[in-house]
């Protein structure tokens, strides 16, 4: 998060943060909003929980870019070669501690901690804390915007479930309950038949087998108007006007290749559930689509992608992926390490953040930019490719992409995929909104 004016005080951000976070409770309760916040993960008996940290201070988890070790060389900030290697060394080798809160926010300022122009609030978390809706809604409460949680937009409970007393709405609700082995059973065949990869390269010599390093590109999209009125234009969902873009992305890499274009690539995004507890948690469930990258016609492409995403919602799939979810996080730490094993990532993983609809502020400075950086959870490719994530915030959006370098050979790779991302949604805005 990037401040507009005025410094990124370490002793401020830990009082507003003990005030603020650490010390809420839930509404009519004494219980703690956040207690995970000063926990760290144990183990009893292969199951997880999080165990309160007796001996927690705030001050190891706020600090300054000057109190942590990072190499010198990462401390020029106004160089974005070096701002994408400090988010690469957070992300990636900066290690938690065991049994420890896994979050942190590092402070930095121009005038001490590097050669920056402004001041800089860089947050982590692990994964297992919360996801991105939750955390949204905490750095609402942090940073002077409570009042904008209620116009974060959330999935339609319609869109996952139907709720009606009416008995023709019960007697299609029970149809399509009936559906639900079938279509899974359909969806899962056609998974798994498709074993598309994404083209790799062959590693440079600076890179091992063992560790092939991380590239990733942010790019401004510009303000989110013209793409909610593509979306408007065409009666469709928001998420197939995102996987449209990504969807020309990935055909552009297979040209850059020279490679044969596939009719289909199997791709999977987070779909948030409503009725999100007050609380951190993981209240997601995932989508999975066929995304047909082999349609030359960029309309054509739009509108096979709205209508398997139609499909999707109308069957009880996002629902049962949600159920299943939990069921698999509940279990013993062996248990889950086997399914993920026996699992094949999904060659292209697509993330939209949806952030506050207007701006934060730090103090009385406006929070004039934000982006996320988001891991990739293996070290080898194993079949997942490409993480795009597209970031809403005051209005505007961020688009982004990270993989390995068996996908990325170079850091003008993701540039020219999150380039053609947006020509694809500009080109389908001046055809379809003018």
């Amino acid at each position: 998060m990037e401040i507009e004016h005025g410094l990124a005080d370490v002793n401020t951000m830990r009082d507003k943060f003990e005030k603020l976070i650490l010390s809420a409770k839930l509404p009519n309760s004494d219980e703690l909003q956040y207690p995970e916040l000063t926990s760290g993960l144990a183990q009893w008996m292969g199951y997880l929980f999080w165990a309160p940290c007796p001996d927690f201070e705030i001050k190891d988890h706020i600090m300054s870019l000057a109190d942590i070790d990072v190499p010198v060389s990462l401390r020029d900030l106004e160089n974005e070669a070096t701002q994408q290697e400090l988010w690469k060394h957070l992300v990636r080798e900066r290690l938690w501690k065991k049994g420890r809160p896994l979050w942190e926010f590092i402070m930095v300022n121009p005038t001490s901690d590097c050669n920056k122009s402004k001041s800089l609030i860089i947050g982590r978390c692990h994964h297992s804390l919360a996801d991105g809706w939750a955390l949204f809604k905490l750095f609402t409460r942090l940073f002077k915007a409570e009042s904008l949680l209620e116009k974060i937009p959330t999935m339609n409970k319609s869109s996952v479930v139907r709720n009606s007393s009416s008995w023709r709405t019960r007697m299609s609700q029970a149809l399509t309950t009936a559906k639900l082995p079938f279509e899974a059973v359909d969806l899962l065949v056609t998974l798994i038949m498709n074993r598309v990869a994404v083209p790799t390269y062959p590693l440079e010599s600076k890179d091992s087998l063992d560790e092939p390093g991380l590239v990733f590109a942010t790019e401004k999209v510009g303000r989110l108007d013209g793409m909610k009125q593509l979306k408007t234009k065409l009666g469709v969902d928001f998420q197939s006007v995102l996987l449209a873009g990504v969807a020309a992305g990935v055909r552009d890499s297979y040209v850059r290749a020279c490679q044969p274009i596939p009719d289909n690539v199997v791709t999977v995004f987070p779909l948030p559930m409503p009725g999100h507890p007050n609380k951190l948690r993981n209240h997601v469930s995932v989508g999975f689509i066929l995304l047909p990258i082999g349609e030359p016609d960029s309309e054509e492409r739009l509108e096979e992608i709205a209508s398997r995403m139609q499909k999707l919602y109308r069957s009880r799939i996002v629902l049962s992926n949600h159920f299943q979810l939990r069921v698999i996080g509940s279990m013993p730490l062996p248990l889950v390490r086997f399914c993920r094993k026996r699992s094949r990532p999904s060659p292209i993983m697509v993330c939209n953040w949806v952030g506050p609809p207007e701006a934060l502020y730090w103090e009385e400075s406006q929070i004039s930019d934000v982006k996320i950086v988001v891991n990739i959870p293996f070290n080898k490719p194993k079949g997942y490719a490409y993480g795009v994530s597209l970031l809403t915030y005051d209005g505007n959006v961020d688009l982004g992409v990270i993989g390995l370098r068996n996908f990325f050979p170079n850091n003008q790779h993701p540039i020219k995929f999150n380039e053609r991302v947006i020509e694809e949604w500009d080109q389908l805005e001046s055809v379809i909104c003018t």
